[in-house]
Formats: C-alpha cells, sequence, structure tokens
C-alpha cells in the first residue's frame, strides 16, 4: 500500500510565501496585498492576475529561478504541527506495520526548487524516507492508493480505488474529499481511519 502526502499547502504556506517573497524582494510594489477574492484560486497564474507572456514569464523567472530559495525554502509550515503530526503517523505505522506500507511526500519539482524544497524539509525536522518530485504532481494519482493533499486538481481527478484525505484551503472548498481534515496534526490523532484505511485497501 502506498500512501502520499503531497508538499504545498499541506505542510508548506507555499502560495502565502510567493506572495510574501515578490513583496519583500521587489517584483511587485511594496504595498502589495493579493485581493480576497483571487485567494480561491490556486492556479498560480489566475491567483496573481497573470494574463499577458511578458508578466507570466517574468513570475516564472522570479519564482522557478530568481527567488527559488525565498518562495519554496522559507516558506512557513500551513500549520505549526503538520510535520509533527506527520512524523507521528510515519512512526505509528512504521511500528505497526512495518514495510507493508509506503509513505511518500510529493511533490512537483522542475529544477533548483527541487533542493530548496529539500531545505524547507529539513528545517522543519521532517522524517520522511521517500521523498519524490514530478513534472505535473497529478502523477500521484498513478500510484497512490491515498493521498493527503490540498490541492483541488487532485482531488477533482482521483481515480475510482484512490482515497483522498483533503486537508481544507481557500482554494479547495468546492472539492469533496473522502475524508477532509483542517491539518495533518488533526489527522494524526484518528489512529482509528489510518487502521481502517490500511486494513481495508
Amino acid at each position: 500500500m502506498v500512501i502520499v502526502f503531497t508538499i504545498n499547502e499541506v505542510f508548506r504556506d507555499f502560495l502565502n510565501q510567493i506572495e510574501k517573497s515578490m513583496v519583500k524582494y521587489g517584483h511587485v510594489d511594496e504595498d502589495y496585498v493579493l485581493p480576497d477574492e483571487q485567494k480561491v484560486h490556486h492556479d498560480l497564474y489566475t491567483r496573481f492576475n497573470l494574463i499577458t507572456v511578458e508578466e507570466i514569464d517574468k513570475f516564472n523567472e522570479f519564482v522557478y529561478d530568481v527567488g527559488v530559495l525565498p518562495c519554496f525554502g522559507y516558506a512557513d509550515l500551513v500549520h505549526k504541527q503538520s510535520v509533527l503530526g506527520f512524523n507521528n503517523i510515519m512512526s505509528y505505522i512504521e511500528d505497526y506495520y512495518g514495510n507493508d506500507v509506503e509513505i511518500i511526500l510529493a511533490e512537483k519539482g522542475i529544477h533548483n526548487d527541487m533542493s530548496a524544497t529539500l531545505f524547507f524539509l529539513s528545517k522543519t525536522a521532517c522524517r520522511a524516507r521517500n521523498i519524490k518530485f514530478h513534472k505535473n504532481i497529478e502523477e500521484v494519482l498513478d500510484y497512490a492508493d491515498v493521498i493527503v493533499t490540498a490541492n483541488p486538481n487532485i482531488i477533482k481527478n482521483k481515480k475510482e480505488n484512490t482515497i483522498i484525505i483533503k486537508i481544507k484551503s481557500d482554494y479547495n472548498n468546492e472539492c469533496v474529499g473522502d475524508y477532509e481534515f483542517d491539518n495533518v496534526f488533526e489527522l494524526s490523532k484518528n489512529n482509528e481511519l489510518i487502521d481502517t484505511l490500511i486494513n481495508e485497501n
């Protein structure tokens, strides 16, 4: 059995960090504030209202090149005990199920954002043994039995036999998971659910 936790907005406060970094490093005016109506969007170009090719290219250069460490590496946790919750879940599963269950952290990774993500995880004391990067994060749907995610594209495109545990966010209110939690630490307190998911798959 394979359980996947995606990183962005489950552990890493990625979208808010992009906004903070854009202001701090002069990519936008210092008084820039993302309008509330834009915060419901998960897609980066829609969220930051990027329309022209020039705007998109400038944004990509900042996020994935010039500002890759601030955006990916310096981000805060979306919930201060989310990694603690993950570590607790991993310890519980390893103690009771051993190698019968594989736990993977997964996220989209292209270039320098991968090393910046590893830096982010290292500073959180995350004890993940298996970390995967994908060109398209939806590739996790090809191999995961259970996915813990906030990503609406993964939730909407789930396969018939895949269990989705949705971590609630401003931008996924319209998506329905098989189970829903505010954060991973809350999930970590529900060993009964974890047992059920493993034993019934």
